[in-house]
């Protein structure tokens, strides 16, 4: 059967996909996750610790370009303008 005691973080999503300041995740499961924001070169650039279903990151800091982040095994692409 299937084990319902664990929790896997493979259905969120992130907003807006083009990031002036801040990104949103949506729908995470509840848990404490690491949040991993990849250059496309794959260097880490930031992490931070979320641990609610819809979290913020703030990520002026960031260049302008293509960036990758990470959370488990699920990766998704976004743009920093």
């Amino acid at each position: 059967g299937i084990n319902s005691t664990v929790s896997t973080a493979s259905n969120w999503t992130v907003y807006p996909t083009q990031v002036k300041d801040q990104l949103t995740f949506k729908s995470l499961p509840e848990g404490s996750y690491l949040a991993t924001i990849l250059s496309v070169s794959g260097q880490v650039v930031h992490q931070q610790r979320i641990n609610s279903s819809s979290e913020i990151l703030q990520l002026g800091h960031l260049r302008p370009g293509l960036y990758v982040v990470r959370i488990d095994n699920r990766a998704l692409k976004f743009i920093k303008e």
